[in-house]
């Protein structure tokens, strides 16, 4: 019987060396209560087994070797059923036969992702004898010795995809050399969810949502992942535009400070190309400064959760002029959010490139925080000197005479407007009464327009405020864009292109319009024109003559209001005659100009 000459078993696991306590084999173990005894040469009960990881694939490899003293090894193959002392082995992990192997040296690979760290694998070695003869009288013909042993658990990082890239439209992110995305049809503002991966470099690779894995990618880039810490990998900048060529991932660990009754913690991070150093005013006592492609300290600044604090981007820390500002929303008390500043400072807010704040809470993307409304108060009030305009106790803009405009940032909201002589300080009684209502809301310009007369005769305009969104349609070069504001002292009015001293129907640009109303957007192609306001009371066919005339050269690309103002009949000695006051909203800096009529 083959069971009388069986002696010992060694059995030996490799990866690549000896796993023991050093690199020398283990001793034979000789194991109780088998007789004969079967020996295992490998770990300890509960010991590591090797783990392989390919991309986001994660395998159990094993190399055995196995050696039974007596026993005349033939594989199952080759082995006759009358043949005394002849023998092979059986392998099985967790329950199931995996191998019957045909050498005494063999390796073993579990399927993809069968096993995971930490998983407890029971390893059963079996002796057959190939005459079916039992080897040691057991029940089942064999004997048996099983071992559990421990996947390992790997060092380990938290990995969490930011897209935002303005034009790089949704996105697929790879782990380098593999063919399935660790992250899918990203979209401009969303972020990913947390995958656990490997704690060591990870080469990523970006490609357009859908694109074949073997295109070449729009970005290749190495993020450190580093055991137990969570990593959001920013992918900001543009592939293309003037800005081409700035796209990259900002890694941003999250590492958030302890927690503060009634506030979240923020993380700021900059990821706008054209926009510059900046200091970020209203973000805690320290004021973070901000390079492009840099973010605040890991701890979070702290902030109110009820929302409402201003957040003012300043160029100079010592210029409290600030190149753009946002308000924050309502918060989460102990959420920690990245708020990551994307886009275009040159664009408008409320294009799709615009500048603007991604919010992005631990639990995925909050509401993105457009820029504050910008407010542009333009004097255009004929019989006033120097007037300041409030809301409340809050200064809009001060100091203005006729025909000067001012900028101001405000928060998105409603504002009641009320108009002083300067220097009132927003106090005593306003010259409009009871204020004007305006509301303002986030990514928006404004043109807000002081009209009317301090000291209105009968059938004349008092002074109000009068406000104007900016609307003009986009990417038109060849024609100027203009919408006609009816300011003066005056009921209804045409405005239309002259010729021979009249205006004809064809040339009527607008239907009547009404004081401290603005017409639909008219577009007027390139060249010099003579534009003429005509009475519209009542609505007159045409054709009709001019009250006064004046000169409008319209250039393509151009986005301006042209505003009647003043008195057609002044009878005051402090009375503006009518004058046309032409803004032009250029994406920076609006600009006025005041042309005289004829």
């Amino acid at each position: 019987m083959v069971a009388r000459q069986l002696r010992s078993v060694g059995w030996l696991l490799v990866a690549g060396t000896w796993i023991g306590a050093s690199c020398a084999p283990p001793p034979l173990v000789e194991l109780p209560g088998q007789d004969p005894a079967i020996a295992l040469l490998t770990y300890e009960p509960g010991g590591d087994v090797p783990l392989t990881r390919e991309g986001t694939d994660l395998y159990v490899d094993l190399t055995l070797a196995v050696d039974v003293d007596g026993l005349a090894f033939v594989p199952p193959s080759e082995g006759t059923d009358d043949a005394e002392g002849e023998g092979h082995f059986r392998f099985y992990v967790n329950g199931d036969l995996v191998a019957e192997p045909e050498s005494r040296f063999f390796s073993y690979r579990s399927r993809a992702n069968e096993f995971a760290p930490g998983d407890v694998l029971t390893l059963t070695v079996s002796l057959v004898g190939n005459d079916g003869q039992a080897l040691d009288n057991s029940e089942d013909g064999s004997d048996v010795v099983a071992l559990d042993v421990v996947a390992p658990q790997e060092p380990t990082a938290e990995l969490r995809f930011v897209n935002a890239a303005p034009d790089a439209g949704p996105i697929d992110v790879y782990a380098a050399g593999t063919t399935t995305p660790l992250f899918s049809d990203l979209a401009f503002g969303d972020a990913s969810r947390w995958l656990e991966l490997p704690a060591e470099p990870l080469r990523v690779e970006i490609r357009a949502a859908g694109s074949s894995p073997s295109s070449a990618p729009l970005l290749a880039d190495i993020l450190d992942l580093v055991d137990g810490e969570r990593v959001n990998g920013v992918a900001g900048g543009f592939v293309n535009g003037p800005d081409a060529g700035s796209f990259r991932v900002l890694p941003v660990e999250e590492g958030w400070g302890n927690d503060v009754a009634g506030r979240s913690r923020v993380r700021f991070v900059h990821a706008g190309p054209d926009l510059p150093t900046v200091t970020i005013k209203g973000a805690g006592s320290d004021s973070p400064r901000l390079a492009p492609f840099s973010a605040s300290d890991a701890d979070g600044e702290t902030l109110d959760i009820a929302g409402g604090v201003r957040l003012e981007l300043l160029a100079d820390p010592a210029d409290d002029r600030p190149l753009t500002s946002f308000t924050t929303p309502e918060l989460v008390e102990g959420d920690g959010v990245l708020l990551i500043a994307t886009g275009r400072l040159g664009s408008l807010a409320r294009e799709s490139e615009g500048l603007r704040l991604l919010a992005i809470g631990s639990d995925g993307p909050l509401e993105p925080i457009l820029q504050d409304p910008q407010v542009y108060v333009l004097h255009g009030s004929g019989d006033s000197g120097s007037l300041e305009l409030c809301s409340g106790t809050q200064e809009v803009s001060a100091n203005l005479t006729y025909g000067q405009m001012r900028p101001a940032r405000l928060s998105p909201g409603s504002y009641d407007l009320k108009i002083f002589r300067y220097p009132a300080g927003c106090t005593g009684s306003a010259l409009n009464g009871a204020g004007n209502l305006s509301t303002f809301a986030a990514g928006e310009r404004y043109l807000v327009l002081l009209t009317g007369e301090q000291t209105a005769d009968a059938g004349e305009a008092s002074i109000q405020a009068a406000s104007f969104r900016d609307t003009f349609t986009l990417g038109d070069h060849s024609n100027a864009k203009v919408q006609f504001v009816h300011g003066a002292s005056y009921s209804q009015v045409y405005v239309g292109v002259v010729t021979d001293g009249s205006i004809l129907a064809p040339n009527v640009l607008t239907p009547p319009i009404a004081w401290r109303v603005a017409s639909a957007e008219v577009s007027v192609g390139a060249g010099a024109l003579l534009l003429g306001i005509a009475d519209a009371v009542g609505a007159p066919p045409p054709p009709y003559t001019p009250i006064v005339t004046f000169d409008y050269a319209a250039q393509g690309g151009e986005r301006q209001w042209g505003i009647v103002a003043g008195d057609p009949t002044p009878d005051d000695a402090g009375d503006r005659g009518l004058q046309a006051l032409v803004v032009d909203s250029a994406p920076s800096a609006w600009t006025v100009a005041q042309v005289d009529v004829k």
